[in-house]
Protein backbone atom coordinates (compact mmCIF):
# COMPACT_ATOMS: atom_id res chain seq x y z
CA UNK A 1 0.00 0.00 0.00
CA UNK A 2 1.09 3.21 -0.94
CA UNK A 3 1.15 5.80 1.91
CA UNK A 4 -0.89 8.62 1.49
CA UNK A 5 0.61 12.21 1.40
CA UNK A 6 -0.74 14.83 3.67
CA UNK A 7 -2.47 16.75 0.41
CA UNK A 8 -4.56 13.57 -0.09
CA UNK A 9 -5.39 13.63 3.29
CA UNK A 10 -6.34 16.76 3.47
CA UNK A 11 -8.70 15.63 0.40
CA UNK A 12 -10.09 13.27 1.90
CA UNK A 13 -11.64 15.23 4.41
CA UNK A 14 -12.74 17.84 2.76
CA UNK A 15 -14.64 14.91 0.19
CA UNK A 16 -16.38 13.65 3.33
CA UNK A 17 -18.04 17.15 4.03
CA UNK A 18 -21.79 16.35 3.35
CA UNK A 19 -21.65 19.83 1.81
CA UNK A 20 -19.52 19.08 -0.89
CA UNK A 21 -20.49 16.94 -3.63
CA UNK A 22 -16.83 16.50 -5.89
CA UNK A 23 -13.93 17.81 -4.59
CA UNK A 24 -10.64 16.22 -7.10
CA UNK A 25 -7.19 17.82 -6.84
CA UNK A 26 -3.50 16.62 -8.31
CA UNK A 27 -0.15 16.94 -6.54
CA UNK A 28 2.94 18.25 -8.24
CA UNK A 29 6.64 19.14 -7.04
CA UNK A 30 5.37 23.41 -8.14
CA UNK A 31 1.62 23.13 -7.41
CA UNK A 32 -1.87 21.69 -6.19
CA UNK A 33 -4.15 21.33 -9.04
CA UNK A 34 -7.78 21.36 -8.14
CA UNK A 35 -9.12 19.23 -11.16
CA UNK A 36 -13.08 19.43 -9.84
CA UNK A 37 -14.74 20.80 -6.71
CA UNK A 38 -18.86 21.53 -6.69
CA UNK A 39 -20.30 22.19 -3.86
CA UNK A 40 -24.11 21.10 -3.60
CA UNK A 41 -26.35 23.58 -5.04
CA UNK A 42 -28.06 23.81 -1.35
CA UNK A 43 -25.10 25.18 0.04
CA UNK A 44 -23.61 27.62 -2.22
CA UNK A 45 -22.84 31.14 -1.07
CA UNK A 46 -22.42 29.49 2.85
CA UNK A 47 -18.80 29.95 3.09
CA UNK A 48 -17.71 26.34 2.16
CA UNK A 49 -15.46 27.06 -1.09
CA UNK A 50 -13.77 29.77 0.48
CA UNK A 51 -13.41 27.40 3.69
CA UNK A 52 -11.78 25.22 1.62
CA UNK A 53 -9.72 27.03 -0.59
CA UNK A 54 -8.82 28.73 2.98
CA UNK A 55 -7.39 25.34 4.02
CA UNK A 56 -5.39 24.41 0.92
CA UNK A 57 -3.90 28.00 0.89
CA UNK A 58 -2.55 27.45 4.33
CA UNK A 59 -1.05 23.95 3.13
CA UNK A 60 0.41 25.80 -0.16
CA UNK A 61 1.99 28.81 2.05
CA UNK A 62 3.41 26.28 4.84
CA UNK A 63 5.01 23.98 1.89
CA UNK A 64 5.87 27.03 -0.87
CA UNK A 65 3.70 25.41 -3.52
CA UNK A 66 1.13 27.23 -5.88
CA UNK A 67 -2.40 26.58 -6.40
CA UNK A 68 -3.49 25.73 -9.56
CA UNK A 69 -7.42 26.15 -11.18
CA UNK A 70 -8.88 24.88 -14.64
CA UNK A 71 -12.44 25.96 -14.23
CA UNK A 72 -15.33 24.69 -16.20
CA UNK A 73 -18.29 26.61 -14.75
CA UNK A 74 -21.64 25.98 -14.84
CA UNK A 75 -23.51 27.79 -17.96
CA UNK A 76 -23.61 30.96 -17.25
CA UNK A 77 -21.99 31.08 -14.04
CA UNK A 78 -17.98 31.79 -15.28
CA UNK A 79 -18.49 35.80 -14.68
CA UNK A 80 -19.49 34.72 -10.99
CA UNK A 81 -16.76 32.26 -10.63
CA UNK A 82 -13.89 34.54 -11.64
CA UNK A 83 -15.02 37.12 -9.26
CA UNK A 84 -14.95 34.45 -6.99
CA UNK A 85 -11.47 33.64 -7.64
CA UNK A 86 -10.14 36.92 -7.70
CA UNK A 87 -11.75 37.29 -4.42
CA UNK A 88 -9.77 34.60 -3.11
CA UNK A 89 -6.73 36.32 -4.16
CA UNK A 90 -5.91 33.95 -7.20
CA UNK A 91 -4.99 35.36 -10.68
CA UNK A 92 -5.95 34.28 -14.39
CA UNK A 93 -2.50 32.56 -15.99
CA UNK A 94 -2.32 34.97 -18.73
CA UNK A 95 -0.74 37.62 -19.97
CA UNK A 96 2.18 39.67 -17.43
CA UNK A 97 1.36 37.00 -15.14
CA UNK A 98 1.71 33.76 -17.14
CA UNK A 99 3.09 30.75 -14.98
CA UNK A 100 3.87 28.03 -17.54
CA UNK A 101 6.21 26.39 -14.99
CA UNK A 102 2.99 25.21 -12.64
CA UNK A 103 1.64 22.11 -15.04
CA UNK A 104 1.49 20.47 -18.31
CA UNK A 105 -2.33 21.01 -18.38
CA UNK A 106 -2.70 24.26 -16.96
CA UNK A 107 -2.96 26.85 -19.71
CA UNK A 108 -5.82 29.34 -19.15
CA UNK A 109 -6.26 28.63 -15.78
CA UNK A 110 -6.16 30.46 -12.34
CA UNK A 111 -3.30 30.38 -9.94
CA UNK A 112 -2.37 31.30 -6.35
CA UNK A 113 1.16 31.85 -4.97
CA UNK A 114 2.06 32.19 -1.04
CA UNK A 115 3.98 35.38 -0.33
CA UNK A 116 7.35 34.40 -0.64
CA UNK A 117 7.89 36.01 2.92
CA UNK A 118 5.70 33.32 4.39
CA UNK A 119 7.11 30.46 2.94
CA UNK A 120 9.14 28.36 5.12
CA UNK A 121 12.78 28.54 4.14
CA UNK A 122 15.45 26.81 4.97
CA UNK A 123 18.29 28.66 6.39
CA UNK A 124 21.68 29.08 4.82
CA UNK A 125 23.52 29.45 7.82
Amino acid sequence: MVPRTQVQLIAERIRAWPEVERFELAETLHSIEITNIRIRPSHRGKGIGKSIFDQLKEYAARHGIALVLSPNPDQGKRTALERFYRKLGFRPNRGRNRRDHLGTTFVMGWYWEPDRKHVNQPRLF
